[in-house]
């Protein structure tokens, strides 16, 4: 759905082909994102985590609204984290690919779903259900 009309050349190919490799060794959760992450940039869809809306460098101790296809806005801080609402920390840690701490790894899957989800426009990744596993066996497991 996202290559359509895209000329990518070989390098989203060599990053997927690298990503297959990693996810044999079992490096599934941070494999993932940092695919999606580059996924994204090859299709000129990633998310600008460095300003927000009024060209402000995103900042560590705010909190934003990121919304697919928008520039991010800081806004009043919340107890809570949820939905669109992000911690600067967490954006400025994605932006830099740095995803070692399990917290800012969670936030990106919640960022690359709500990116992904946005521009697919309902439609389904088909290798999301390659992990699902049938609810009979599940059943029969327990």
């Amino acid at each position: 759905y996202l290559l359509k009309g895209q000329d990518i050349g070989l390098s989203l190919f060599e990053d997927y082909h690298q990503t297959l490799r990693a996810l044999s060794e079992g490096q599934w959760a941070l494999t993932l994102r940092r695919f999606e992450w580059r996924l994204l940039g090859y299709l000129g869809y990633l998310p600008n985590l460095i300003e927000d809306n009024r060209g402000n460098a995103i900042s560590i101790q705010a909190q934003y609204r990121v919304e697919p296809g928008r520039q991010i806005r800081r806004v009043a801080a919340t107890s809570s984290v949820a939905g669109n609402i992000f911690r600067g920390e967490d954006l400025v840690a994605i932006a830099g690919q740095i995803l070692d701490d399990d917290g800012v790894l969670q936030q990106a899957k919640r960022l690359m779903r709500l990116w992904l989800d946005y521009y697919l426009k309902g439609r389904v990744i088909q290798a999301r259900t390659l992990f699902v596993r049938p609810v009979v066996e599940q059943i029969e497991e327990s």
